[in-house]
């Protein structure tokens, strides 16, 4: 009888060998000490490697490993010398792909640090015990983000993870090989000869409960294979819907670079304006829920007021959708024209709101607008600290006016935040502590965004340096 195929661990390391995310599941490496020297040897044997298309494989100190990078994060699966390895890479391929979805497309050390909650409940969703769940990225995604489904629910409601859970709090163990043969052995042959050796297993249920589990299980599995196919399908209308955002985009960018030296009234844009405003269309038509599609949009009706059929009123209400939608830019211009000044109408709080809600995405221009709300105290209490970590994390971000401000509060003695700025996606090797050397490295972060006051900050700071210096 053939056994299930094992994973032996996976493994989620950064571009210098050190640890993001990992799990075993083997007792090949007992001590801490015997984990992180495979993690290094594996990392230091694959990292001039290019692994960043497709998925590599290599033996490994009597071990499969299959592995992929993109950015600063390495990802490995292993597997026994005798397992294979396609399915290894299709469990690679799996959280690969479903780290990419609930990072947002953003899969970079920093964020998977930000979200490792998610990360750590995907590699449980993949593999438990070492037997492989699910491979199917949108699956794993799907269930990792319904995590807070009660555990208290009927077995055929929960996930595979969440009835495990149930399981071990009524004290139901299963071993490894007596669930693989379980398995193998199939339920229709279980419901028909009835001669499983409970007793010799030492499972403490009786046949009938453990039966109505695995049927239950598999009504579970059916369900989320119909899930699968719709999530499938809201993929492919998805992937549409942004090929025309993407055409709409390109051709506001086109007007974009020649608007200045034209009149947007002028009819040698109006195919343009055609092009952008029917394809963004077409985008919501095939995906509704397409955020992206109406911001855009809502963009189009309030910047450009001569293309034909623009309305200022259409594109707020697309612009209010988006927001409500979750769309982070769209958070951060509806809190921007909020701001307005208006005996009649208060809208500061409305206009705190959205931006708080960008914040919460980290979006760098919300990020510096929220810190300069924090430094003047404009609608919120006054609080210097607040400022100085919006303005810190604006700037990790590439805002360059939020790293003037951050390395200009820091010199007039605000107190650094606890965590450390990082330039270009890579935490300081070194711990800046003086202040005047944060405030530097803002600045060269400013000038390095194309800030001509970044500049003229260094300059000053250098020529004080030299007059100090003997």
């Amino acid at each position: 009888m053939e056994t299930c195929p094992l994973i032996k661990n996976i493994l989620l390391l950064d571009s210098e060998g050190k640890r993001v995310a990992v799990k075993y599941y083997s007792d090949d490496w007992l001590t801490l000490s015997a984990k992180l020297a495979f993690e290094k040897s594996i990392f230091t044997k694959t990292q001039k490697t290019n692994a960043r298309t497709e998925a590599e494989v290599t033996l490994f100190d009597n071990y499969i490993v299959v592995y992929k990078f993109i950015q600063d994060l390495h990802f490995f699966v292993t597997g026994g010398n005798d397992e294979n390895e396609l399915i290894l890479a299709t469990v690679l391929q799996g959280f690969f792909d479903a780290v990419g979805l609930l990072l947002r497309g953003n899969v970079d050390k920093m964020s998977a640090l930000e979200n490792l909650d998610l990360i750590l409940l995907c590699l449980d969703e993949i593999v438990d015990g070492g037997i492989i769940l699910e491979t199917e990225a949108g699956v794993i995604a799907g269930k990792v983000a319904s995590q807070g489904t009660d555990v208290s629910a009927p077995l055929s409601e929960q996930t595979i993870t969440q009835a495990l859970a149930t399981a071990r709090k009524q004290k139901v163990t299963v071993s490894k090989s007596d669930a693989c043969q379980v398995a193998a052995s199939g339920i229709e042959d279980l419901q028909r000869t009835g001669k499983w050796n409970w007793e010799k297993s030492g499972l403490p249920v009786s046949s009938a409960h453990l039966l109505d589990i695995m049927l239950r299980f598999s009504t579970s599995k059916a369900t989320s294979k119909q899930g699968l196919f719709l999530k499938r399908g809201i993929h492919s209308r998805n992937k549409k819907a942004m090929e025309f955002v993407a055409k709409g985009w390109n051709a506001l960018h086109e007007v974009d670079r020649v608007i200045d030296y034209t009149d947007s009234n002028d009819p040698r844009l109006f195919p343009l304006y055609r092009t952008a405003k029917s394809n963004l269309e077409l985008a919501l038509e095939v995906d509704n829920a397409n955020t992206h599609a109406r911001y855009w949009l809502s963009r189009l009706h309030f910047k450009y007021p001569g293309c034909p059929g623009a309305c200022k009123a259409i594109g707020a209400a697309l612009l209010v959708e988006a927001a409500d939608m979750g769309n982070a830019d769209a958070q951060y211009e509806l809190g921007c024209r909020l701001r307005v000044e208006n005996e009649n109408i208060q809208t500061d709080q409305q206009a705190f709101y959205y931006l708080e809600k960008a914040v919460d995405q980290m979006h760098p221009g919300a990020l510096y607008l929220l810190g300069a709300v924090y430094l003047t105290g404009d609608c919120v209490r006054k609080d210097i600290d607040s400022a100085v970590w919006c303005f810190q994390r604006a700037a990790q971000k590439g805002h360059a006016g939020a790293a003037i401000a951050y390395g200009s509060l820091i010199l007039k003695g605000a107190p650094a935040p606890k965590t450390q700025p990082t330039m270009g996606g890579r935490i300081l090797d070194k711990v800046l502590k003086d202040p005047k050397d944060l405030a530097r490295e803002a600045f060269r972060k400013a000038a390095k965004e194309g800030c001509d006051l970044g500049l003229k900050w260094l300059k000053v700071l250098d020529e004080e340096q030299r007059q100090l210096t003997p």
